[in-house]
């Protein structure tokens, strides 16, 4: 046999043993079949042994040679079976035709040694077909042997009923050499040609190691069983779905290979029983090379695989395309069973593809591997995966589920996609992804995206860089209802949870609707931290981000749950909505998160790390005539609640942002037990861009610290608005309040300004830094409130101190606002500024300080002193002088130096002090600052004049 690696001998010779009927031990002859068919080796019932329904055959050797035919004969209804044994130690080479003339007759072949169908050899019998290398066949009754040429049945009368098993001696794999090897190379049981065997039969192959070379077995309405037991001794149940209990000892040398070119096909009918339409494999290993295996139809089906040691499907260059070995289920209805895998490491590669219809895919492996464009793909049926290892999905291969794509399909959702695995690494374009219209959807239906749910026990891992520099796909998780799906075919939910999540490099988790239903839900959580990284962004890619998007449905909320989560160098969380829908709240669940840093693009604008929630507009145009378009959706919230504390830098950003008709949502921020700090052009933001009549409003900015809030190096909090109201923002910290070059603003172009709210429970401290809500055209100003309490910070700051900073509520035209101080002491440098005007002067608005009285007198104790009063001393010694020759006494300044015990130190006289125009006499803030009218007033009895004033007044003429 040509290729074959075998040499026969006595190649197309058929001799019988000396075990059974009549003629033993003799060459088996030509004749014609009850048909008048020419046979070169025509056996008939005579030449084997009848038990019940069994017919059985022995041969020392079995061959066919090229162009020959071997036929078996018997009568229909009499024969249920032929089971064929060969005693002798050669292959069997199938080289020719094996033919049954009994309709309904199923056959087996047994030899140990092995069984090879060539390119020319085939098969046409009337039932069902067997192959296997067992040493011996298992009845419910008894057992019947191979090897054992004297007596087949041992001492019992047994075997007259269907087969249970394939029994396997096994061998010591270190002296047996190669396993027994069934080996097909022809298209031995071709579906709609001239031969094969009937619609709904099985064909089986049971031996050491199966292969099929560039062979094909194709059946319609039956069923495919391959097993390979390699050296071990073990059961087969005729069944091999039964009981997979057997293949735990099986090797690698169990192997069933599907080389280039060959395929196994079967599907089922309508009316097909259940069972059939199936593949079913077991063994130790399993490997295709550019090949396929495919089964289902409409009443049930399937691919189930189980395997001991690794899977392996490759693919390679078929002219100038890549093509992958596939495995596809295309089964319907209540009967689908889909691909069903066990096995250790699963590796796909080189467009391989595992693919199912209704009834999925199930894998449960040690490992999988996907790389190279393979993928594995369910439509309108679920995908599992259990591996207690590493997933990986590399170079633009995916795992996904997505809905039919035409008119003839069901009309049902895309399925769900579950991972449990160990460890999962998405690289240079991995994706696991749920997706409805891909294409535009004709059928009566909506189709909804399935659900994603991801649990990962130690680190999740997706990295988005390209090992070859080309563009292929984003690496993520994505949930999709396309621009072809109707209205209502909502996109699904993301969930994901593991020990750490790890995202670089353009990496993305997403949910997204491109239609007017909603986009799904995305939750997160790591047992230890989040870190989202930007990093170098090529030309043409997005930034690392976990982002839900809607247009017309909106985006469904997004939540994230950590110890540690990161976002930094131009990565982003977000939910946007682009249309009707509103955006979905942002929740952050954290003991510490960070925003920091700015991509490196390599042309345009850095992208800064935030995460935000936007709404978009209709593009509603005030001066156009026609009807108003759709009101436009609003933006979400931005919830966190964090344990130990929040630090924004390097241009990080928290941002809420409508630009059409809707709202922005307020940003919440909430630090139970740590600190706020925002740095280095760090910034908080809520803006309604829109100019128009309609513009939504504004959202507010809402911050609490249980210990301090610090805002410093061109750090920023704003809560403006172009046409509509500000809004408000709001910092309350348990211990201390300081800004530091920095800005909080609430502007408005032409409607109120927000309100600023400013509580520490010990100080407030704004060193070269401004508190502004002012307003533009004929807007109020907004108010500033600090130290006016709140239920968590109730009473006012110890300490408020303006060093070089302001506090401003202005407006243009309109009523300027009221800015409220309240503190145990407020310092103010005389460089700061409180401002509360109009540019109308009739509209200025109030600035009220409420510091508490301090009666010194009450808290100091004085100390006992007697002053001394020059005069004494002077008027005796003056007018003594006067009638003398006269002498002076000179003034002059004195080093700085103590006086002695006793003595006077002049003092120098002290200027008015010059008051800010906010605390002339008569204003708000110098009332405020003033004894209450009736408020009790201690009174001290005056210091004593200073020297040179006590002798101007004593005498003037003295001292001359």
């Amino acid at each position: 046999m040509t290729g074959s690696g075998v040499s026969l001998a006595n190649e197309g010779l058929v001799v019988r043993d000396q075990s059974m009927g009549a003629g033993r031990g003799l060459a088996v002859g030509s004749g014609l079949d009850s048909a008048n068919v020419h046979a070169d080796y025509l056996i008939t019932p005579e030449m084997g042994v009848a038990r019940g329904e069994n017919l059985f055959h022995s041969f020392s050797q079995f061959s066919i040679g090229l162009g020959e035919v071997a036929t078996f004969t018997g009568t229909a209804g009499a024969i249920s079976r032929f089971l064929i044994r060969v005693t002798g130690s050669k292959i069997s080479l199938v080289d020719g035709a094996m033919r049954s003339s009994v309709n309904g007759a199923d056959m087996v072949f047994l030899n140990p040694n092995g069984v090879i169908f060539s390119p020319s050899g085939f098969i046409d019998i009337q039932g069902s077909f067997a192959v296997t290398t067992a040493d011996r066949l298992e009845f419910s009754d008894g057992v019947f042997s191979v090897t054992d040429a004297g007596s087949p049945w041992g001492a019992g009368d047994c075997c007259a009923g269907a087969p249970t098993a394939y029994l396997f001696a096994g061998a010591d794999p270190a002296s047996a050499g190669a396993p027994a090897e069934i080996r097909i190379e022809t298209q031995l049981f071709g579906a709609g040609t001239s031969f094969g065997v009937p619609v709904g039969e099985e064909v089986s192959a049971v031996g050491g190691t199966i292969t099929v070379g560039a062979g094909q077995v194709g059946l319609t309405g039956g069923a495919i069983r391959f097993a390979a037991t390699g050296h071990a001794a073990v059961r087969v149940p005729i069944d091999l779905a039964l009981d997979g209990g057997w293949l735990a000892p099986l090797g690698n040398e169990a192997t069933i290979r599907l080389g280039r070119g060959s395929y196994l096909h079967t599907s089922s009918l309508q009316d097909s029983p259940s069972g059939q339409g199936r593949v079913v494999l077991r063994g130790g290993r399993l490997e295709l090379e550019l090949a396929s295996i495919s089964a289902g139809g409409p009443n049930g089906g399937g691919v189930d695989m189980a395997f001991s040691g690794d899977v392996v499907l490759n693919g390679g260059p078929v002219g100038p395309r890549i093509i992958g070995s596939r495995i596809v289920d295309r089964s319907s209805g209540p009967l689908a069973r889909g691909i069903q895998l066990e096995a250790g490491n699963l590796s796909l590669d080189n467009a391989t593809r595992l693919e199912a219809t209704a009834g999925g895919i199930r894998l449960e492996v040690e490992s999988l591997s996907l790389d190279n464009s393979a993928q594995i793909v369910a439509t309108a049926g679920d995908i599992v995966v259990r591996s207690p290892g590493v997933v990986r999905v590399a170079n633009g291969s995916s795992i996904r589920t997505t809905t039919a794509l035409a008119d003839s399909e069901p009309a049902v959702d895309a399925g769900n996609l579950h991972l449990i695995v160990g460890s999962l690494d998405l690289l240079s374009g991995g994706q696991i992804a749920s997706q409805t219209g891909a294409q535009p959807w004709k059928g009566p239906d909506p189709h909804a995206a399935g659900n994603i749910e991801i649990e990962v026990a130690t680190a999740l891992r997706i990295d988005g860089s390209r090992n070859d520099g080309q563009t292929i796909q984003r690496s993520g998780i994505l949930s999709r209802a396309e621009s072809g799906a109707t209205g209502e075919a909502r996109g699904g939910n993301i969930q994901v949870v593991t020990g750490s999540l790890e995202m670089t490099q353009s990496a993305l988790i997403s949910a997204r609707s491109f239609t007017d239903a909603p986009a799904g839900n995305i939750e997160i959580r790591a047992a230890s931290s989040v870190r989202l990284t930007g990093g170098l962004q090529p030309v043409g890619e997005e930034v690392t981000e976990i982002s839900n998007r809607g247009i017309g449905g909106g985006a469904g909320f997004l939540r994230v749950e950590a110890p540690l989560i990161e976002v930094l160098d131009g990565a982003a969380i977000s939910a946007t909505s682009e249309g009707a829908g509103s955006a979905g709240d942002v929740t952050i669940v954290a003991n510490r998160l960070g925003i920091s840093g700015r991509s490196t693009p390599e042309q345009g604008v850095a992208q800064a790390s935030a995460i935000f929630s936007e709404a978009a507009s209709n593009s509603y145009d005030p001066n156009a005539g026609g009807t108003l378009p759709v009101p436009d959706g609003s933006a979400g919230m931005l919830l966190l609640t964090l344990r130990d504390g929040l630090e924004i830098s390097e241009g990080g950003v928290l941002s809420v942002r409508t630009r059409g008709s809707g709202s922005a949502g307020d940003i919440v921020v909430n630090v139970e037990g740590g600190s706020i700090e925002i740095s280095s052009g760090g910034a908080l933001s809520s803006e309604s861009a829109a100019t128009h009549a309609r513009a939504g409003a504004a959202g507010s900015l809402i911050l609490f610290a249980a210990e301090d809030i610090r805002v410093s190096g061109g750090g920023e909090l704003r809560a403006t608005a172009e046409a509509v109201d500000a809004g408000d923002i709001r910092l309350e910290a348990g211990g201390e309040l300081v800004l530091n070059d920095s800005l909080i603003n609430t502007r408005s172009g032409s409607a109120l300004g927000g309100n600023i709210y400013l509580d520490a429970g010990s100080l407030v401290h704004l060193i070269r830094s401004g508190a502004e809500t002012d307003v533009g055209g004929a807007g109020d100003g907004g108010n500033i409130l600090l130290g006016q309490g709140s239920a968590r910070v109730p009473d006012p700051p110890r300490f408020a101190v303006l060093n070089a900073s302001r506090l401003t509520a202005t407006a243009e035209k309109g009523q300027g606002g009221f800015i409220f101080i309240a503190a145990g002491q407020y310092l103010e440098s005389p460089d700061s500024r409180v401002d509360a005007s109009s540019g109308d002067p009739a509209k200025d608005g109030i600035v009220e300080l409420v510091a508490p009285e301090v009666e010194l007198s009450g808290n100091l104790e004085v100390l006992q002193s007697s002053y001394l009063d020059v005069s004494v001393v002077l008027q005796e010694h003056c007018a003594a002088r006067r009638d003398r020759e006269g002498t002076s006494l000179t003034l002059e300044e004195r080093p700085n130096i103590g006086p002695e015990p006793g003595g006077y130190l002049a003092a120098s006289v002290l200027p008015a002090p010059v008051l800010p125009a906010h605390v002339l006499p008569g204003s708000a803030l110098s009332a405020a600052a003033s004894p209450a009218p009736g408020a009790s007033q201690r009174t001290r009895r005056s210091a004593p004049l200073s020297l040179p004033l006590q002798l101007a007044t004593f005498d003037p003429t003295c001292g001359r």
